[in-house]
């Protein structure tokens, strides 16, 4: 049977068949011999938790779709900020119920791109009332997180716009300063590497697009770029030219083979928290004294290996989880090293999420992915431990799958 954890929405209703028989065999044995009084009242109460629990995820369901038609029918980026905040909220209301991680990717990944198919509509429509149209069209690509479908509850700008025809430049010069800085009063910071279309790194026509991918994948000290254009994704405008966009890209990052060794030193060089001896590698002084960056030392280097090891063998699905099934179907990781690095990948991101709504809840000042290990329960310090070393396993594999000398860890 599968695990609870690994289930979806579309989950096949002999599954919960199985499960509900489960449940009613264990009642049984338990109240095996039991008089029919006792087990009457049993079930009352079970009945009664059980409804509370259904209430209340029903509850935030009905929330959740109700900022949806909200959204759908505002008119205005003042109505969308508000719309934006109460998304979050209900979303991790949701994730403190069932800490899936799958499903609060699914959600916001869902309103986020909704919300941004309305913020190009509403940037449209204040351009066009000030400047004539552009004479054609324009694609919005999305990357970094939102490229993987694996947004949480606090995001950034990782965006870039290809339009047609030179002769639209300024038109959407203009419009690239406006949809970023409406993103951002909606909630979506702007990218700390400045990768966003006001930055003349990421905004052109196609052709010349063709020019940028080339130097950036010629050039090592682009490697951030490269990386973050591989995530890259439709997300609105013309779908044709955002598919002709990625087709270029894929075409490009194939055709250098050098830079996927780049990546590759790049990801076995990333410190995992953990020492040889299996202990929690944390920071020795300072702010941070006792802590460990959960994001930078556990979850990055899983996502960076798993990208390499896919770009390797011509997978181009961006969400993580999907490209690590992929990678097992072409008999690349044995299936139990491929459920060991999903629920690496669910424990690490769990820690993340829980650092996100520590800050959202003004439980801290800043949002930082510094975690004390030791004041975990000691369940959840030995499931830590337990992620980091199967990343540190992968970061092993990668150093001997890529011929990098372990001397350089």
């Amino acid at each position: 049977m599968k695990k609870l954890k690994f289930l979806t929405d579309e989950v096949d209703l002999s599954t919960f068949e199985e499960l509900y028989n489960q449940f009613f065999s264990s009642y049984e044995e338990k109240f095996d011999k039991t008089p029919s009084t006792i087990r009457a009242n049993f079930l009352k109460n079970l009945i009664r938790i059980y409804e509370k629990e259904r209430r209340g995820l029903t509850e935030l369901h009905s929330k959740y779709d109700q900022q949806l038609r909200y959204m759908n029918n505002a008119d205005s980026i003042d109505e969308l900020v508000e719309i934006h905040n109460n998304l979050n909220c209900v979303t991790g209301d949701i994730f403190m119920r069932t800490r899936s991680v799958t499903e609060l990717h699914a959600r916001c990944t869902n309103y986020r791109d909704r919300l941004t198919l309305k913020l190009l509509a509403l940037t449209k429509k204040q351009m066009n009332s000030k400047l004539d149209p552009a004479k054609n069209s324009f694609a919005w690509i999305r990357m970094g997180s939102t490229g993987r479908d694996e947004q949480t509850l606090i995001t950034d700008q990782d965006n870039l716009l290809v339009y047609k025809n030179k002769e639209d430049k300024n038109y959407y010069n203009e419009f690239a300063i406006k949809i970023v800085d409406n993103l951002e009063k909606v909630g979506f910071a702007r990218c700390k590497g400045n990768i966003m279309p006001t930055n003349e790194k990421w905004i052109g026509t196609l052709s010349e697009w063709r020019g940028k991918l080339h130097s950036y994948v010629a050039d090592t000290e682009n490697l951030v770029d490269l990386i973050v254009l591989t995530d890259a994704k439709y997300s609105g405008g013309n779908y044709p030219l955002g598919r002709a966009f990625i087709k270029e890209t894929r075409t490009v990052l194939k055709t250098y083979y050098a830079s996927f060794k780049a990546i590759a030193k790049a990801t076995v060089l990333m410190p995992v928290a953990l020492t040889i001896f299996r202990n929690f590698k944390t920071e020795k002084k300072g702010e941070y004294k006792d802590m460990l960056n959960v994001k930078n030392q556990g979850w990055l280097p899983l996502i960076m290996i798993t990208l390499l090891f896919s770009l390797e063998n011509d997978i181009w699905e961006t969400n993580t989880i999907r490209r690590i099934k992929l990678l097992e179907k072409l008999n690349l990781f044995e299936p139990q090293f491929s459920e060991n690095l999903m629920e690496s990948y669910f424990i690490l991101t769990t820690h993340k999420i829980i650092a996100q709504l520590d800050f959202l809840n003004d439980k801290t000042d800043t949002l930082t992915y510094f975690i004390n290990p030791y004041k975990l329960q000691k369940d959840d310090q030995e499931k830590l431990r337990w992620a980091l070393s199967v990343v540190d396993k992968f970061q092993r594999l990668a150093s001997s799958s890529y011929n990098i000398n372990e001397d350089a860890l």
